[in-house]
């Protein structure tokens, strides 16, 4: 069986953002009702909120991003101007409503009943390099608005496809580019099944292919994952994520794509123990970056299960530099052994099941994980 190490693709991905940008638009258009009312919206994840006039809209670019509002009535129009991704929409946690690349609508929905609803938009995929925006949940009286309820709760996850859920719902290790897109679900994947179960609050900040210092068999040199982290969008340098963001637990799955390969001729290390010196000395200063940042969370490194101890022997230096630093609220998690049964082999659905679980048994072994100890 080949290892979870052998199985990033970013070199796909950015090509298959190329070709997102130009998608189509959903037939699936209705006029939007001039008296309508906004409601109130939570939403979790880096998104860039802009008004104008009497709209609000929300543009996102990492995966996991999410919308949630509650009503009353009958009716709902949800306003996108999204031709890049897939979305889930979800009413009264019933089944979901697939909206495929719809483009810029006003997707209603009807005969709902006059009680109480909830309603939650999810983006299911990874572009990287493109956006989409989300332009509101509207309702057609004032009198429907009701105020989501926060949650107590947050969770970030860090890492690369791992975390993404790059292609967690593919039945086969065999993928073409578009299957590879249609049968990633973010919301699938281990971290958000555990935040979840914990009715937290989460945020996937992940890029399929990212390494800490070295991306997927070397592509993209000078563009690994650390670099992009504190921007609102993924791929893009421009606008700073200054968000109130605050976790009680952050979780980071990284060193998988650092280590998937061998070197190869040019690249800037001379020998596997100069890669590895770089990749303990940049994700040491990563996270001593986000304990500055988030000095209350608690820290999770979690490993993936690989033929080679080398990214576990590297994870462990991690640990005592960070001891070496005063920072001694890192939990080290060594994930288990996968079937790895989705596109080239990456972790299926069964798979991230399995490993939410082990998450969830983690946590619920050390509960002063939520009070930062």
């Amino acid at each position: 069986m080949q290892s979870l190490l052998k199985i990033r693709n970013f070199n796909n991905l950015v090509m298959l953002a190329g070709i997102l940008f130009s998608g189509g638009v959903c037939a699936d258009v209705t006029a939007s009702r001039q008296d309508a009312y906004a409601l109130p919206v939570h939403y979790s994840g880096r998104v860039l909120v802009e008004k104008n006039d009497q709209l609000t809209t929300y543009t996102y670019s990492w995966p996991g991003i999410y919308f949630e509002a509650e009503f009353t009535g009958p009716e709902l129009d949800v306003r996108l101007n999204d031709a890049n991704n897939i979305l889930s929409l979800i009413i009264d946690d019933k089944e979901p409503i697939v909206l495929n690349r719809p483009g810029k609508i006003t997707h209603s929905v009807k005969n709902l009943g006059q009680g109480p609803h909830k309603v939650r938009l999810e983006k299911r995929t990874e572009t990287p390099m493109v956006t989409g925006t989300f332009e509101g949940f509207y309702v057609a009286t004032k009198a429907a608005l009701l105020d989501p309820k926060p949650r107590q709760r947050k969770i970030e996850f860090i890492g690369d496809s791992f975390s993404v859920g790059y292609a967690n719902l593919s039945v086969s290790r065999q993928c073409k580019d578009d299957e590879i897109f249609s049968t990633t679900n973010t919301h699938q994947a281990f971290g958000v099944l555990t935040a979840k179960h914990f009715n937290a609050d989460y945020q996937i900040n992940a890029i399929s292919g990212g390494g800490v210092v070295r991306n997927y068999n070397g592509a993209f040199p000078d563009e690994n994952f650390p670099l992009f982290y504190p921007y609102i969008f993924v791929g893009s340098k421009t606008i700073k994520y200054t968000g109130s963001w605050s976790p009680n637990i952050i979780v980071l799955e990284l060193g998988g794509n650092d280590f998937a390969t061998p070197l190869n001729p040019g690249e800037k290390w001379a020998s596997r123990e100069a890669l590895q010196n770089d990749f303990v000395k940049n994700y040491t200063a990563f996270i001593l970056g986000l304990r500055k940042q988030h000095p209350q969370a608690s820290l999770i490194l979690m490993v993936p299960h690989a033929p080679s101890d080398e990214m576990l022997q590297q994870h462990n230096r991690v640990i005592e530099q960070l001891k070496i630093n005063n920072q001694t609220r890192v939990h080290l998690l060594q994930v288990e052994p996968m079937e790895l049964t989705a596109c080239q082999w990456h972790p299926s659905a069964k798979d991230h099941r399995a490993v939410s679980q082990l998450l969830i048994d983690f946590i619920n072994s050390k509960p002063e994980l939520w009070q930062g100890k």
